[in-house]
């Protein structure tokens, strides 16, 4: 996991995701940027000029141009509120947005404060403030955000409606950092914030992107399931590094249980005590407390698997789901159902190997 802040984000999804962003954007140079095309010009026109009550229009004129009438995210109803302010109190409004770029304030109270008095939406003041300075700012989007945590955030999610608007944007701020420091300079020399906004944007909005990631994703998580199959030491060190918080809910899930779930238990006990595990120890302990042997059909594998599972669960169905939609949409295959085994279909390579996911 990478953390941020109090929440993390699944390292083993970034980097697919990352991956199948640069395969897409190499594809597809002629595609047009309308976020950095928006946020350049007006970084150049407050780099040329002072922001004062007499300019300021010229400023937001700057903006709706570059916008344009097709942009995925800013609208002409969102400039025509900006303008509308600059119309009815230019030096109030330039007052109000030197703040926001300029003042020492934390950025949730800068925007909390300028949202309360000129009444204008996130979006919108994402945008101002990526202007002002874009290594530090990004253009928002709650949309592709809402996507984002569902595909890519692990057990420490954050729930939107219980953050204030500034905080939001403090934390897809932060997300983006973070995915430009951890994940994107690995992978993409000199990449800048605008770039892990651009990947963001471009993993959640195009379906393309999106789904490619999602079966670059499901083969890669197949693929190392088959290796912990044949490697469960391998396995067990994967489990270890999963969240402490995760491997205690988990512990309590299967106190006071027999059987297979009290081999669980007493793994998961030795591995929160920093103990080594020998499962095949603790199977045969548990097993002699039975009449008939508990083992027939289970292996260390399968005890270990269901506890991985867990943590992944949730990501792994949103993926199918959202692979499964899209399916119905492109094939018209109103067959296809979420109810069956959860796995990536037979014959799907994403990453182009001639190998089968199981």
């Amino acid at each position: 996991m990478v953390s941020v802040g109090e929440f993390d984000l699944d390292e083993g999804a970034l980097h697919a995701a990352a991956d199948t962003y640069l395969d897409f954007k190499s594809a597809g140079d002629d595609q047009r940027n309308w976020n950095r095309e928006v946020l350049n010009s007006g970084h150049s026109w407050l780099n040329q000029r002072d922001l004062t009550a007499g300019t300021v229009s010229e400023y937001t004129s700057e903006l709706r141009e570059a916008t344009g009438d097709d942009h995925p995210i800013l609208s002409e109803e969102d400039f025509d509120d900006l303008e509308a302010k600059v119309a009815d109190d230019a030096g109030n409004f330039v007052e109000d947005l030197v703040a926001l770029f300029e003042d020492e304030s934390p950025l949730e109270d800068r925007i909390e404060r300028f949202r309360t008095n000129q009444g204008i939406d996130l979006t919108v003041i994402s945008a101002l403030l990526t202007t002002s300075d874009p290594d530090r700012y990004v253009l928002y989007d709650e949309g592709s955000f809402e996507t984002f945590i569902r595909y890519f955030t692990g057990l420490n999610s954050p729930d939107l409606g219980d953050l204030s608007v500034g905080r939001r944007y403090d934390l897809y701020r932060n997300y983006c950092s973070t995915i430009q420091s951890d994940v994107l300079n690995e992978k993409l020399a000199g990449a800048t914030l605008q770039d892990a906004q651009e990947f963001v944007g471009t993993v959640t909005h195009s379906a393309e992107c999106r789904y490619n990631f999602i079966l670059r994703y499901l083969f890669r998580h197949t693929s190392q399931l088959e290796e912990f199959e044949e490697e469960t030491s391998m396995f067990l060190d994967e489990i270890r590094t999963l969240p402490q918080a995760f491997l205690r809910d988990q512990l309590e899930a299967y106190e006071g249980r027999q059987k297979i779930a009290k081999i669980r238990y007493d793994v998961l006990d030795a591995i929160l005590d920093g103990e080594s595990v020998d499962i095949d120890e603790i199977a045969a302990r548990e097993n002699a407390n039975h009449e008939k042997n508990i083992m027939n059909s289970w292996d260390d594998y399968k005890i270990l698997a269901q506890i991985y599972y867990n943590y992944a669960k949730d990501r792994v169905e949103a993926y199918i789901e959202d692979l499964l939609d899209y399916l119905r949409n492109e094939i018209d295959a109103d067959q296809l159902s979420t109810g069956g085994t959860g796995r990536v279909p037979r014959g799907l390579d994403p990453e182009g190997e001639g190998r089968k996911l199981v």
